[in-house]
């Protein structure tokens, strides 16, 4: 696993997978792309349980451009 070398990761905007994924990859310099799709039930930014602004806060690593908030 040490040689693999992902060119971008993606990751289910779930507290979880977030969380997860920053521990598994805490300093891989790759695009880390938060993609509703990935999740098992996504709607609305209210899904992810938290305010998107506050998990861009939390997770400044990560992509959320195509996470659409509600509105």
């Amino acid at each position: 696993m040490k040689d693999l070398k992902p060119e971008i990761i993606l990751v289910s905007p779930l507290q979880r997978a977030l969380e997860t994924c920053s521990l598994i990859f805490p300093d891989i310099d790759v695009p880390r792309v938060v993609e509703p799709l990935l999740s098992e039930t996504f709607k609305h930014s209210s899904d992810i349980c938290r305010s998107l602004d506050l998990k861009k806060k939390q997770f400044p690593k990560f992509d959320f451009s195509f996470v659409v908030a509600e509105g």
